[in-house]
């Protein structure tokens, strides 16, 4: 017995290093992913799993870019009793040519991490009015060209060449203009005439609301520079610097009247998926399976996407949940996401038939219409689990003489006691489920109950009607009188959720009131901001709507989505 336990750990040891080694990832990131010739970019190779690994072997970019330097950073944390270690190698890389550059999978700690593309635009991109002096702005957008509702992406880099000592630069002064900023700021080197500078980079993104010309105004920067000059270099004296960007205009085209049916998505990609169908087709009757339909668009906010629902299904019930949303960014775009579970409950045995599912989008890229689509799906929907399976042909066939008789006898009440039991099952399972359901219901009363009376629980020093408004209300009015749009809804927001903190959009807060005027007024806010070629907004109308406070329904409606569905008219 002690021999094999000594047997039994020496395997373990002898194994510990393989199961070390299968934790160990590699993976290579860019810190931009265009540039300029002259210019350097950061890449980052991270390894998880070593503390201390060996620096990877980087000759394969000594053909396309100059390694102008390298560093390791090692860590280790433990969060939760759980030890994490990690080795970043940082190198700056120079491109010596234009064009789209690949960067070949590196071999770092035996293991090898992706490949990586880099734009790389010849230097005389550059505005020339823009590469002079020792601070200057420059601005760019992705394209001079674009459509009704696409997300352009708007870049600005601060390029200086001296010391600073405190400097800000401004956003873009958007008024009229639906803009947000995306990403984190990016610091590298550049070459502009023979000159090094040091480069700021910020991104943004413009949503193209109206056809016609598209002019983004100049951004402002404003900073000291350090005098080394003087005798003493632990006082160095400052002098004032300033820099204006180029103005940046893009042609804005109309909706094509391909799109103009419909939900309209520009956007430069965009999938739509269904998951949850069963690996092997088949499935019971009473059953519930779990769908779970995603629309993911690259350029587009969640806001703008539309509702999902699936097509009414011959032999099955379907119950949908409630939807996921979210946007994200990856530096330089806007990545919107929309998903929506279902249960759906077959009801009777057979083939249950899911119809393809089917959205129109522009192409922004390709400046063209295209279809997502996830195909037709079908299930072999069979009894309740635990029915009898009815006999064969073969096993009658091989029945004695005296069997088959005997089966012949019994046939008139063995029948009708099998549709008896089947017909008790089925009943037993709709019991067990509409129980269910009356739990469910309960406890969701229960909750919504509790929840509203903490949230309606006045605070100190104002009246219960008005109980944490004060303070949102003044703000929303104040953003009433710029008549930015994007404004206004945030101000708004912000008031309401100091009573309902759960309330996450515009679209939620109107299903929450009871006043008609007030619904109607957040639906003339959002087609101000987001209906393809624009809407006129009547701020007057907001500040009669809402000048009198929130009107908050007594019981709170579950929350949907106003945007149409994938399947117009199936109910």
């Amino acid at each position: 017995m002690i021999r094999a336990r000594r047997l039994v750990f020496l395997l373990v040891f002898a194994l510990l290093p393989v199961a070390v080694l299968a934790q160990v990832t590699a993976r290579a990131s860019l810190d931009r992913t265009q540039a300029r010739l002259g210019e350097t970019v950061a890449l980052t190779i991270t390894v998880d799993g070593l503390q201390q690994a060996s620096p990877p072997d980087l000759s394969p970019l000594s053909g396309d870019f100059a390694v102008l330097g390298s560093s390791t950073n090692s860590s280790l944390s433990i969060i939760n009793g759980q030890r994490t270690l990690r080795t970043e190698f940082g190198v700056a890389l120079r491109p010596n040519h234009p064009g789209t550059i690949t960067i070949p999978a590196l071999d770092v700690a035996g293991q090898l991490t992706s490949p990586l593309s880099l734009h790389v635009d010849d230097a005389s991109a550059a505005a020339p009015s823009s590469r002079q002096g020792p601070v200057f702005l420059e601005a760019s957008a992705d394209t001079d060209h674009a459509i009704v509702g696409q997300a352009i992406s708007y870049t600005v880099r601060l390029l200086y060449a001296l010391d600073l000592a405190d400097g800000s630069l401004g956003d873009p002064q958007t008024a009229g203009l639906s803009m947000r900023r995306v990403g984190n700021d990016s610091n590298y080197q550049a070459q502009r005439n023979g000159t090094t500078y040091r480069v700021l980079e910020r991104h943004y993104v413009v949503f193209a609301q109206h056809a016609g010309k598209l002019t983004i105004p100049p951004v402002n920067f404003q900073g000291e520079a350090l005098d080394q000059r003087g005798q003493d270099p632990f006082f160095a004296g400052t002098s004032p610097v300033s820099a204006v960007s180029n103005t940046v205009e893009v042609d804005v085209d109309p909706v094509p009247d391909a799109g103009s049916q419909g939900t309209w998505l520009p956007a430069s990609a965009l999938t739509l998926k269904l998951d949850g169908l069963p690996a092997d087709g088949k499935a019971h009757v009473g059953t519930p399976l779990t769908l779970n339909l995603t629309l993911e668009a690259t350029g587009l906010p969640f806001e703008v996407l539309p509702a999902l629902s699936l097509p009414k299904l011959d032999g099955a019930d379907v119950y949908p949940d409630k939807a996921s949303t979210g946007t994200r960014d990856d530096g330089s775009a806007l990545i919107g996401r929309r998903s929506q579970a279902f249960a759906v409950v077959p009801t009777r045995a057979g083939t249950l038939s899911i119809p393809p599912i089917t959205l129109h989008w522009w192409n922004t890229r390709k400046r063209a219409m295209e279809t997502a689509s996830v195909p037709a799906a079908s299930i072999e929907v069979t009894g309740p689990p635990g029915a009898p399976a009815p006999a064969t042909g073969s096993s009658a066939a091989t029945a004695t003489p005296d069997a088959a008789v005997a089966s012949h006898e019994s046939a008139p009440t063995a029948a009708p006691l099998a549709g008896r039991e089947t017909v008790s099952l089925v009943s037993r399972w709709k019991a067990i489920a509409a129980a269910l359901v009356v739990v469910w219901l309960v406890t969701l009363v229960l909750a919504v109950w509790l929840w509203r009376r903490r949230n309606r629980a006045p605070r100190p020093g104002l009246p219960a009607t008005e109980s944490g408004m004060a303070g949102g209300r003044k703000g929303f009015l104040a953003a009433v009188t710029t008549g930015d749009a994007a404004g206004i809804g945030q101000a708004l927001l912000r008031w309401a959720r100091e009573t309902r903190p759960a309330v996450r959009n515009l679209g939620e807060l109107g299903l929450a009131l009871a006043s008609p005027a007030q619904r109607q007024a957040i639906e003339g806010l959002q087609r101000a901001r987001f209906a393809p070629g624009g809407a006129v907004l009547d701020a007057q109308a907001l500040r009669r709507a809402f000048e009198p406070g929130l009107a908050w329904a007594r019981d709170s409606a579950p929350v949907h989505d106003d945007l149409p569905p994938l399947y117009p008219g199936s109910g």
